[in-house]
């Protein structure tokens, strides 16, 4: 795979996803999920680490903006489904319940009106589904706005059940805050 990583620290950091399957697993009922939906999936660190975990019973939806990613993603892990969604809506994915809404490196968009859109994003296809769980991730760098204006939409049926930083790479962007969520 010639994925070309629009961060390049990216490239060297595999153990992202199991860091953050460490975080889940302390966090929520990690055997009930089989349904994730991850919303700038980027190079998925989080399905690798589930797969192994889950099997074939998980059903895993991605989707990014970047088409080349896109298309490698499907011929490295051809038992999930990946989408070239700009919009992020999954406006062709059946809306069943999902288990577990997953937006990682939220507000890592460089321009204001990027965060804002990704954040709506997220709260329009969370008010949709209602998953059990809903994991966001920022960096240490980027301002908490977005997490904060995405659980303030949410928190009538949201409540917080872990708040975790982590560390990947050994970049300094690497240093990410995980805000956990579970449905009431």
């Amino acid at each position: 795979m010639t994925t070309k990583y629009a961060w390049p620290y990216l490239a060297e950091t595999k153990d992202r996803g199991e860091k953050l399957l460490g975080i889940l697993k302390k966090s929520i009922d990690i055997k009930s999920v089989e349904s994730v939906i991850d919303m700038n999936c980027g190079y998925a660190p989080l399905y690798e680490a589930l797969a192994k975990e889950k099997g074939d019973v998980l059903r895993y939806y991605g989707s990014d903006i970047n088409p080349d990613l896109i298309k490698e993603l499907k011929e490295k892990y051809p038992k999930a489904q990946w989408f070239d969604m700009p919009d992020n809506q999954f406006c062709h994915v059946s809306m069943k319940k999902f288990d577990l809404f997953l937006l990682m490196g939220i507000t890592g968009g460089t321009k204001e009106y990027e965060s804002k859109t990704e954040a709506e994003s997220a709260i329009t296809i969370i008010k949709r589904i209602y998953p059990r769980y809903v994991v966001l991730e920022r960096s240490d760098r980027a301002p908490h706005t977005r997490v904060d204006e995405i659980f303030q939409a949410i928190k009538d049926h949201y409540i917080q059940v872990r708040y975790a930083p982590y560390e990947f790479g050994g970049h300094i962007n690497g240093k990410r805050r995980v805000y956990v969520y579970a449905y009431r």
